[in-house]
């Protein structure tokens, strides 16, 4: 049985927040944007036999001349445009989508505090549907009297007595996502929830030309659930998915990085921990991109440098002979500072949460935040600890494209696994021994 705590005094806990809050703004802020001439395109979704390998196909001739002077935002124009998008895409006023970022940045300061100081504990944190109810933290087994009263302070609601923690759930996870692999599934998606019995959710799929040889899908899923580890299967909902649910999606942060026949979107500028070396990032599976087109200054050779697709993620990343600095492009109008990176643990369930691919071309503020673990593999290549959002946006070349707020990195495209799936900029050091530089 859990329990749960409810705070209201309403009192401000600044004293144990990582940062400040970046959304206590004035809602009569609003932003002047320059006009751009975008460039053109076409690269369509990827179907259900084209995992999107090496980004989104080039198709026809692309002009990268044609371009004009953008504006570079000031933190407070960045935080205007994207409490204004989220409004507009919820359905709130500008103060609900302020209550709302307010609370994700109360909640994830503390859930950043408890994973580091009480880890065995920890599960996660999630935001109320109402935009102005205050969030939960979850924790397993009773909180300690210090969360307690940072929570009070918080006005954050505490729920105990969780079965798993964070660290518990993922480990099951990867085990039941390892079983349906080794069943011979080319498409494989697993999660799990922080605010049940520890649920976790197993989605599977063989490729289009296999295909199911006739049988229905919920014997198909009884008989996966009879082949997974008996420990788990009592916790695991299976589904049998459409493999097209399944696909990649393909200077400094948000321009266009291509090969001769591909493209995809450059996530943020990054540095090597051991050197300070200074590069870009896009998603791993963006294989054989050479060049970086930066808008208004012309196009540049990039030289490849590592990859990763596995346990922390799709991520590469290259050098350039340019300057890499701490800036990112949020749309194609607008150029911001990168002044933070969100901490892992600081991702609430339910935050808004931004996305900017060069082929889609316009930012997306639509989407919160589903699964703060998913598992997925596609096409037989394993990666994880991906964040799924609640819905699909991106299209085909918007891969390694940056995951942002306001001015903060929060990580970069993968693609479609069940919904939109990002790599977490906070675990690019264990990735590739790379972290996103920051202002």
């Amino acid at each position: 049985m859990t329990t749960e705590r409810s705070f209201s005094n309403g009192k401000n806990p600044g004293r144990h927040r990582r940062r400040r809050n970046l959304f206590q703004i004035p809602t009569a802020v609003f932003l002047t944007i320059l006009s751009l001439v975008v460039l053109p395109v076409s690269a369509a979704l990827a179907g259900p036999g084209d995992t999107g390998e090496g980004g989104a196909p080039i198709e026809g001739e692309i002009d990268d001349e044609r371009f004009e002077v953008v504006n570079r935002q000031s933190s407070g124009e960045a935080e205007a445009t994207d409490i204004r998008l989220i409004a507009e895409s919820h359905g709130w006023t500008i103060e609900q989508a302020e209550a709302r970022q307010r609370a994700a940045e109360e909640v994830g300061a503390l859930a950043e505090f408890a994973a580091a100081n009480y880890p065995d504990q920890f599960v996660g944190s999630a935001l109320a549907a109402d935009p102005e109810a205050p969030p939960t933290l979850y924790l397993k087994g009773n909180a300690s009297q210090e969360l307690i009263d940072m929570a009070g302070s918080a006005d954050v609601t505490l729920r105990e007595s969780m079965p798993y923690s964070f660290n518990e759930l993922e480990e099951r996870k990867i085990a039941v996502h390892r079983a349906a692999e080794a069943m011979g599934f080319d498409y494989v998606a697993t999660s799990f929830g922080i605010d049940d019995a520890g649920t976790i959710d197993l989605e599977v799929a063989m490729s289009t030309e296999a295909g199911d040889g006739g049988v229905a899908p919920e014997v198909q899923a009884e008989a996966v659930t009879a082949e997974l580890p008996a420990e788990l299967r009592d916790t695991v909902n299976v589904t049998m998915a459409d493999p097209a649910l399944f696909e990649d999606q393909d200077a400094f942060g948000g321009m266009r990085i291509r090969s001769g026949t591909h493209v995809c979107t450059s996530g943020w500028t990054v540095y090597r921990i051991s050197d300070g070396t200074r590069g870009v990032s896009t998603a791993g599976h963006c294989t054989g991109m050479n060049e970086i087109v930066h808008p208004g200054h012309g196009n540049h050779a990039t030289s490849f440098r590592a990859e990763h697709r596995g346990q922390w993620g799709d991520i590469e990343w290259h050098t350039t002979a340019q300057n890499e600095s701490a800036r990112f492009y949020s749309d194609a109008n607008n150029i911001r500072n990168v002044n933070a990176v969100e901490a892992r643990a600081n991702i609430t369930l339910g935050e808004t949460v931004c996305v900017y691919g060069r082929n889609s071309n316009s930012r997306d503020c639509s989407l919160d935040v589903e699964k703060l673990s998913h598992s997925c593999t596609v096409s037989g290549v394993y990666n994880d600890r991906l964040v799924r959002m609640n819905g699909h946006v991106t299209t085909g070349g918007d891969s390694g494209g940056g995951w942002s707020l306001g001015n903060r990195a929060y990580g970069s495209t993968k693609g479609n696994c069940g919904g939109n799936v990002w790599s977490v900029a906070d675990l690019y050091d264990e990735a590739l021994g790379v972290r996103v530089l920051t202002k």
